[in-house]
């Protein structure tokens, strides 16, 4: 799309438009022990369970998580990042109004 005949707010309008899927929140990586005697993560030298990844963001007055399956993970990294880039261009909108 030919950006230079547009004005500011619409050249940012066309921006966000053009961002695709995203997601708010914050991705942990977690390791996990058990307290199962028979479990090798009982033992103090062997590793925990993991990683495990979680998404958690907020949801009115509650925080939220969701198990991330490991294969999500890049993808989710990346919706996460477009959703930060969407809220940096809501901000510079607002500025620009």
């Amino acid at each position: 799309m030919p950006y230079e005949f547009l004005s500011p707010l619409a050249k940012l309008l066309a921006r966000i438009s053009a961002i695709k899927e995203f997601c708010p929140g914050l991705l942990v990586e977690r390791y996990l022990k058990f307290v199962k005697p028979g479990c090798h993560c009982a033992l103090e030298s062997e590793r925990d369970h993991g990683p495990n990844c979680s998404l958690s963001r907020g949801l009115q007055v509650k925080t939220v998580i969701k198990v991330i399956p490991v294969d999500c993970v890049d993808e989710t990294f990346d919706q996460i990042d477009r959703y930060r880039e969407l809220q940096r261009l809501v901000n510079e909108s607002h500025r620009s109004t």
